[in-house]
C-alpha cells in the first residue's frame, strides 16, 4: 500500500472509531500561542484538524512552489513540520494527537535546498548536526531572529552545512 493510501486508511478507520468513542488522543501537544502568527512545530498528527487547526488558519512551506499553502484536511503533516498558526489573542490551546511515535512518522529533515523551514519535535532533533548555526526562529515582536537554542514545538528556518 503507497504511503498517501496507508495515510488516509489511518487517518478515516481513526475519525470512525472518534465518533464511537472508541479512540481517545494518544498524546495531547501543549502550543502556547501568541496574539498574531506563530511559528510551531507538530509533536505528531493532528487527531481532529477541522475542529482544532482549521480555525487557526495554518499554513506550511510548499517545497514545489516555494511558498507558503494554506493547510486543508487531508494533507499530510509529519512530525516534526513546521506551521504557521494565527491566533487573534494570546492563549494556550491543547492539540489532540493521534500518533506521536517517532518510529512511524519521521521527524521532518532538511529537504536538500540550502534553506529549509522545518521544526522541532524533540529538545535534540535529528536535524540539527545537518545545519549551519544560527538559525532562525520567529519572534513577533523582532521578525525572524538568529538563535543556536532548540526549543521542542518551535520552527525554524535553517540553512544546510
Amino acid at each position: 500500500m503507497d504511503r498517501m493510501r496507508q495515510f488516509w486508511t489511518i487517518l478515516l478507520f481513526g475519525f470512525v472509531l472518534t465518533g464511537f468513542g472508541a479512540v481517545v488522543p494518544k498524546n495531547e501537544q501543549p502550543l502556547e500561542l501568541k496574539a498574531g502568527w506563530n511559528l510551531v512545530a507538530l509533536e505528531g498528527t493532528p487527531l481532529l484538524p477541522q475542529k482544532e487547526l482549521l480555525p487557526l488558519k495554518p499554513l506550511v512551506f510548499d517545497k514545489e512552489s516555494q511558498s507558503y499553502v494554506r493547510y486543508v484536511e487531508g494533507m499530510e503533516l509529519e512530525r516534526g513540520q513546521a506551521v504557521w498558526l494565527y491566533s487573534e489573542e494570546a492563549q494556550s490551546i491543547e492539540l489532540a494527537l493521534v500518533s506521536t511515535d517517532a518510529a512511524q512518522t519521521s521527524e521532518a529533515q532538511p529537504d536538500g535546498d540550502p534553506w529549509s523551514m522545518i521544526g522541532a519535535a524533540s529538545d535534540t532533533p535529528s536535524w540539527l548536526e545537518d545545519v549551519i548555526q544560527p538559525f532562525f526562529r520567529w519572534d513577533a515582536q523582532q521578525g525572524f531572529a538568529p538563535t543556536n537554542d532548540v526549543v521542542k514545538g518551535q520552527g525554524y528556518w535553517v540553512r544546510l552545512k
